[in-house]
């Protein structure tokens, strides 16, 4: 068989070779590396299957193409060896399958959304006012600051958009009335799943796609969940995985 010093690379220098000029931007070479580790792709889906419920409803080959998918609509990367594009592979597949889990328990819940008792909540406004400038005005706030702000929200809603926020097209509703205020460090405790998105050296990415110079994340900071149900201490892991990368990226400076 020919090996490297008579010319002809063997498949882990083309792969290698591969996976930089995609990095430097060629997007000719995620095409031509895909088919050369398809076999190993499906060999990670498979085992992310195995751990995901039963009623998943994706295979193994719909799995590997949805996480190529998202390979393709990915603004950067930078995959050095085949090591790295194999980890980020197996994270955009997990990622998949636990954004399909959210979606199913969202629908068994309806949608999401619960009927709320509001009288369960601290009030720190009249609970029926009319209109925004109202509310403005009950709760003591700058004369124009809430209406802007409702205003400018509420024009994105309607587009389906949320620049701010960035919440899903699906969940961004134009705020309408009767409105008031409510206290919710009086009400409630919890928080969020939501997170930051970063690279495989915890670099955490603008919105636009490009590492913020400086700032990493690891941990429940990057939203990471290791389970199907919560447990604390499943951020253990991501956390010092990626607490080291990020450690080890920013003294590279």
């Amino acid at each position: 068989m020919p090996n490297r010093e008579e010319g002809v690379p063997s498949a882990s220098y083309e792969i290698t070779g591969l996976l930089r000029q995609w990095s430097a931007g060629d997007k000719s070479a995620r095409d031509r590396l895909i088919p050369l580790l398809y076999d190993r792709l499906r060999e990670l889906a498979h085992r992310r299957l195995g751990g995901a419920p039963l009623e998943n409803s994706l295979n193994t080959t719909e799995l590997v193409h949805e996480a190529y998918i998202r390979l393709v609509d990915a603004p950067r990367v930078d995959l050095p060896d085949r090591a790295h594009f194999l980890a980020l592979a197996s994270e955009i597949m997990r990622n998949l399958l636990v954004d399909r889990a959210r979606a199913r328990l969202a629908a068994k819940r309806g949608g999401g959304m619960r009927r709320l008792d509001l009288d369960e909540f601290e009030w720190i406004s009249d609970e029926n006012l009319e209109t925004v400038a109202e509310l403005e005005a009950d709760i003591g706030l700058p004369t124009g600051s809430l209406q802007s702000t409702v205003g400018a929200y509420n024009g994105a809603a309607e587009r389906g958009e949320d620049p701010l926020l960035h919440k899903k097209p699906e969940w961004c509703r134009p705020i309408g009335t009767p409105v008031g205020a409510i206290d919710l460090r009086a009400s409630c405790a919890g928080f969020t799943l939501g997170g930051l998105l970063t690279t495989l050296d915890a670099e955490v990415l603008h919105v636009s796609g490009d590492p913020i110079p400086g700032l990493f994340a690891a941990g429940r900071a990057t939203s990471g969940l290791a389970a199907w149900g919560y447990a604390s201490g499943v951020s253990l892991g991501d956390g010092s995985f990626y607490g080291r990368r990020a450690g080890r990226s920013a003294a590279k400076g």
